[in-house]
């Protein structure tokens, strides 16, 4: 059995991350007695620019793509969650569309996008604003 290797901060770094608005998500702190994981740790996440959205969306959208206006692409992501995720780290990114596993063209493709301009109906697609990251009921 292989163990990964965890990036660890201790809880002042954690902190002074949070502090200057850093997003820290998957990793451990040492508290003195040893690594303690930490909670997924992502911040309300400030505007990114002045754009605004077309119109209000779900978080996610399901079946939908924001079509255009690409910045990135990244293959085999695994879920519509660490698209949002990379949405998110990037600051020029507004708005992502990831192509579902069984979609016939770029499955597993997260689309990274700076406008909702092109937002259409899409099946075997989910997008959301940058700071969709988690599915909100």
């Amino acid at each position: 059995m292989t163990v990964a290797s965890v990036q660890a901060y201790t809880l002042e770094q954690v902190l002074a991350r949070k502090t200057a608005g850093g997003v820290i998500t998957g990793v451990d702190y040492h508290d003195g007695r040893g690594l303690v994981p930490l909670p997924q740790f992502v911040p309300d996440p400030a505007p990114k620019s002045n754009h605004t959205a077309r119109t209000a969306w779900a978080c996610p959208e399901y079946a939908l793509n924001m079509n255009g206006h690409d910045i990135e692409t990244y293959d085999n992501i695994q879920s519509w969650q660490e698209c949002g995720q990379l949405c998110q780290d990037i600051l020029e990114c507004q708005f992502w569309s990831w192509h579902v596993p069984r979609k016939d063209r770029h499955p597993k493709r997260c689309w990274l996008k700076n406008s909702d301009a092109g937002a259409r109906n899409d099946l075997g697609v989910i997008s959301g604003h940058y700071n969709c990251i988690f599915d909100i009921c």
